[in-house]
């Protein structure tokens, strides 16, 4: 399972540097001749080869356009955020949402200059802690995400909720959320790997299992779409025998006599 976690990670990362590549190779051109000044600088001292100093050069410019690219993507997802925001958010929502935001915001201004080291207690959660996003604050992208999920606005959903996975990307709910977007939009691969990746996150919750079994099943691997049933069937005993609050409901329970059923017809 965890290296299912890292090969659908790796995927995503891929697939938004694919989309980037033009705009890189662009970038890079245009700042060839800053290059040959830089690297002459650096060889001139004679404690680097003129090879060493180009990749050192690429790699640094590398790290820029990245960073400008998540910023980027920030700042589309809040923009999105803040269409939909008032069609979803409670008045009280509303108002702790305009400070928190306004707090958020002034940091992202002054992304380009020194932040100081943010004790946040958690490495996790080290890019929402850089741009000072609180809890509160993500906890509302999230609400209006699904919003969208459910009216079935998937490609704005979609975008808001890999934000909150490139803000923090520990959250098994936003994975979950993704995978079932991209199974609306057809994306069956793209769906199977944020599936994993819920379940990797999220070990105990026979839920997760559930969504990664029923994934794998539309790809034809029934051996391990059983091997996530058997996981989500032990959970659910569990729960049942400790007789305490848990986190699963009675379709859950549906889902999983369902795809015990389909699998033995399989």
């Amino acid at each position: 399972m965890v290296h299912n976690l890292e090969k659908a990670y790796q995927k995503q990362l891929k697939t938004i540097d694919d989309a980037l590549k033009s705009e890189r190779e662009r970038v890079l051109a245009e700042l060839s001749p800053q290059m040959e000044a830089d690297v002459a600088m650096d060889v001139s001292g004679g404690l680097i080869t003129r090879d060493a100093a180009i990749k050192r050069w690429q790699h640094n410019t590398e790290k820029t356009l990245k960073a400008h690219n998540l910023l980027s993507e920030i700042l589309h997802g809040f923009d999105l955020i803040n269409q939909y925001r008032n069609q979803v958010l409670t008045v009280d929502e509303k108002s702790h949402y305009e400070k928190d935001l306004k707090v958020c915001l002034d940091k992202i201004h002054h992304s380009g200059k020194k932040q100081k080291e943010h004790d946040t207690g958690n490495a996790l959660h080290i890019m929402q802690a850089a741009f000072g996003i609180s809890d509160f604050l993500m906890n509302c992208f999230h609400k209006i995400a699904f919003y969208l999920y459910q009216k079935d606005i998937l490609q704005d959903s979609k975008s808001i909720y890999l934000l909150l996975t490139s803000l923090n990307p520990y959250i098994p709910a936003f994975y979950s959320a993704l995978a079932a977007i991209d199974h609306k939009l057809g994306s069956a691969d793209e769906a199977l790997g944020f599936a994993a990746m819920a379940a990797a996150l999220d070990v105990e919750n026979p839920r997760c299992h559930l969504l990664y079994a029923t994934l794998l099943m539309d790809h034809g691997n029934k051996s391990s779409a059983k091997d996530e049933v058997a996981k989500a069937e032990e959970l659910i005993k569990k729960a049942k025998t400790a007789k305490h609050d848990h986190d699963f409901h009675k379709e859950d329970i549906e889902d999983l006599q369902a795809l015990k059923l389909e699998l033995a017809h399989a």
